[in-house]
């Protein structure tokens, strides 16, 4: 899960480019996105098996938040100073 979240500001500046002109549309995609690989990251662990409808809801929202938060860290982290960040957000590839 680390590692794809390391990746995930990355295929969310892409999709920004693309698809998003507002702050509000840009945190859409980027809370989207996180949530379908946190899903993903919960099937994969659980097999969405749960012994009661709070447990499911806290593994899915826990999934989803670390996915979020991980994401979070590493484009702080990594990428905003980067020339991968720029070259994606001045459409230069």
């Amino acid at each position: 899960m680390e590692l794809f979240s390391i990746l995930l500001p990355i295929l969310i500046d892409f999709i920004n480019r693309k698809f998003a002109n507002s702050s509000d549309a840009r945190l859409l995609v980027s809370v989207l996105v996180c949530s379908a690989f946190g899903l993903f990251f919960n099937w994969l662990d659980t097999s969405f098996v749960f012994g009661t409808p709070r447990l499911a809801f806290e593994s899915v929202s826990n999934s989803i938040l670390v996915v979020f938060g991980l994401a979070q860290l590493s484009f702080k982290a990594v990428w905003e100073k980067t020339e991968t960040h720029k070259d994606l957000k001045y459409d230069n590839i």
